[in-house]
């Protein structure tokens, strides 16, 4: 478990950033594939490759300096450097390859969790095309009645004068502090929802799982794929002591306190899953596993070629559910999207068009 001192400096500390990691993570692992040791490898890196960046090669002869001298773990100097991420400490704590652990590093960042940025693309490109049709609106429509009863309805009363001449025009463009609100509301509205879905990730995660199943599988494919990772690399670990270390590396409250449930409990884990609101095929499966004892051995496997295993499953299941509702929904969305904002401001031109006509 991360100690306060280190979560204390990581807090602090100057770090790598994403694509830099990736990198210097790659760089590494193909040194390392040709025989290169550790050390040499970060002194050919800052010497060499990165000898130009400043900030790159500084950071890895810190991180050579360290682990050349140091009895500190080289999962603990990795993330202190922003080499790793919190949630990839593990595969480097319970690898006894270490080339092995970056690579699957790689994959991970690449293969691993997937739902939260779609969800974001998902829901961000038809919430700003509202939001824009919104914002554009306010200046748009009072600009119109601005014209309207400066230019405009002046010039014609002077042409009926003594005749009674009154302008209709739609509630939300006589006041616009209801397009105002609207606006308000709709802001504290996707504000609400993304809090709400932020606090329920962090402390109600069951609750995600039972309205989004896709979210379950996008989690849980990463999980046990961290596990088999785990487990591939040290036989003798049990499943409960898997279970008590994501216990302690997970990325929530709620799913730490799972996984440590689980650990503790020592056995029928299934029914913890169904706990959590998981679907019922994957809570089958668990139940199966350990009936029989082939849990692990079916984790993630290859025969004649093909992947197989749990979390092969649980990655298809993933795709598949994005793939469907990417297909059916996001598209429409986005129409439905530009459909509003169109209408709206359709009817704000129509009846400035209107109004005009009217009194004329």
């Amino acid at each position: 478990m991360l100690s306060n001192s280190l979560i204390a400096f990581l807090n602090t500390k100057v770090v790598f950033s994403k694509r830099e990691s990736d990198e210097i993570i790659a760089a590494i692992a193909a040194e390392m594939e040709l025989g290169s040791d550790f050390i040499s490898v970060l002194d050919d890196l800052a010497n060499q490759d990165y000898k130009n960046d400043k900030k790159v090669s500084s950071l890895l002869k810190e991180i050579k300096n360290m682990v050349a001298n140091s009895a500190t773990p080289l999962e603990d100097i990795l993330l202190m450097y922003g080499l790793i991420e919190r949630k990839e400490h593990i595969l480097i704590k319970h690898s006894s390859n270490l080339v092995f652990a970056m690579l699957n590093i790689l994959e991970l960042r690449e293969n691993g969790k997937t739902f939260n940025p779609w969800l974001s693309k998902f829901i961000a490109t038809p919430f700003l095309i509202v939001l824009a049709g919104l914002v554009l609106q306010i200046p748009l429509a009072a600009y119109f009645m601005d014209m309207f009863y400066n230019d405009i309805f002046p010039a014609i009363q002077n042409k009926k004068a003594g005749e009674a001449i009154t302008p209709s025009f739609p509630f939300f463009l006589e006041n616009l502090i209801w397009t105002k609100i609207f606006l308000f509301l709709y802001l504290s509205l996707a504000i609400s929802l993304f809090l709400g879905y932020v606090y329920s990730l962090k402390y109600k995660v069951e609750l995600v799982y039972k309205y989004l199943a896709t979210k379950f599988y996008d989690d849980f494919y990463y999980y046990f794929r961290v596990m088999d990772i785990m487990k591939k690399a040290q036989p003798d670990l049990t499943t409960d002591a898997i279970f008590i270390e994501m216990g302690e590396h997970g990325e929530s409250d709620s799913i730490r306190f799972f996984f440590k449930k689980m650990g503790e409990k020592a056995e029928n884990f299934y029914e913890d899953f169904r706990e959590i609101h998981a679907p019922e095929g994957v809570s089958m499966k668990i139940k199966r596993g350990e009936q029989y004892n082939t849990l692990w051995d079916t984790m993630n496997y290859e025969e004649d070629g093909l992947r197989k295993g749990f979390v092969w499953y649980l990655q298809k299941k993933r795709d598949n559910k994005i793939k469907l509702i990417s297909t059916w929904l996001s598209k429409p969305t986005v129409m439905l999207s530009y459909m509003l904002v169109l209408a709206y401001i359709s009817i704000t031109i129509g009846s400035f068009i209107i109004a005009i006509v009217g009194v004329m």
